[in-house]
């Protein structure tokens, strides 16, 4: 009888580095190791708070964000980094991250007051996604979701990272 296939969200090293990326200070240390963006340079410890909600995917059978840290700058200013463990390459990870950020979103959403999130001010917080893959060889997936769209450089004037609404164009 063949063996079921283990789950990779459920991986004994992937929950190892879960476990130790829980912690604020090596989690920290990783995003200011790895991203050397600016943005990271100015981050404290007390900046983040690790957000203890699963957001399990129904689409993708039990696979759930790994770990999702809330930062609070000392610009007022608050966004999310949502870090994927992945020791496999998964070909569908930018949409997985997409859907990820989607339920993070709905989830403030929802959580906010009524009067609050009709106000033409209000904004949902920046979510920066990031994978941290542990597996055999390298990378080979997409590594960002306009390259899981058919045909996207042709429309590419309409396809951007980010869209202001209003702005006077047709783009959706």
């Amino acid at each position: 009888m063949p063996r079921a296939q283990e789950n990779p969200a459920h991986h004994p090293h992937d929950k190892g580095y879960k476990e130790l990326l829980a912690n604020k200070a090596t989690f920290l240390e990783l995003l200011k190791t790895f991203v050397g963006e600016a943005w990271t340079e100015d981050i404290r410890e007390d900046d983040l708070t690790r957000v203890e909600k699963s957001y399990i995917l129904q689409d993708f059978n039990e696979k759930e964000s790994d770990i999702v840290y809330r930062l609070h700058s000392r610009e007022d200013m608050v966004f999310y980094v949502l870090l994927e463990l992945q020791s496999t390459v998964d070909y569908g990870m930018p949409f997985r991250l997409l859907l990820y950020m989607v339920e993070i979103w709905r989830d403030i959403y929802n959580n906010t007051a009524v009067e609050e999130r009709e106000r033409q001010g209000f904004r949902l917080p920046v979510i920066i996604p990031a994978v941290l893959y542990n597996g055999e060889g390298n990378w080979t997936a997409a590594q960002d979701f306009r390259a899981m769209l058919n045909n996207a450089t042709a429309y590419a004037n309409h396809i951007r990272e980010s869209q202001s609404a209003g702005g006077g164009n047709n783009d959706l």
